[in-house]
């Protein structure tokens, strides 16, 4: 007959993964732009569909603009869309 040691529980205060010690957290911000012509042309289709077709119709007779933009402390990121198509 083998005897059974007790497991050793780790302790719930405070152990930590230490390679998270130094970690910091950062704070972003995402905004998302959509005009209101976009989203009725998107609900047009009727219950519990949606128009996709017609919702970038719209978009695109938008012209210009920027749809989203991610900030945090150091960068911004947008995403946009523009009237004319430029080739280098």
């Amino acid at each position: 007959m083998t005897e059974k040691k007790p497991q050793k529980a780790a302790k719930a205060t405070g152990d930590k993964d230490p390679s998270t010690k130094n970690a910091t957290l950062k704070q972003s911000k995402v905004e998302v732009k959509v005009p209101m012509k976009v989203v009725d042309a998107l609900l047009s289709a009727g219950k519990d569909e949606l128009d996709v077709v017609a919702a970038l119709r719209a978009l695109s007779a938008n012209g210009d603009m920027e749809l989203v933009s991610v900030k945090d402390d150091d960068n911004t990121v947008r995403v946009w869309i523009a009237s004319k198509n430029v080739s280098n």
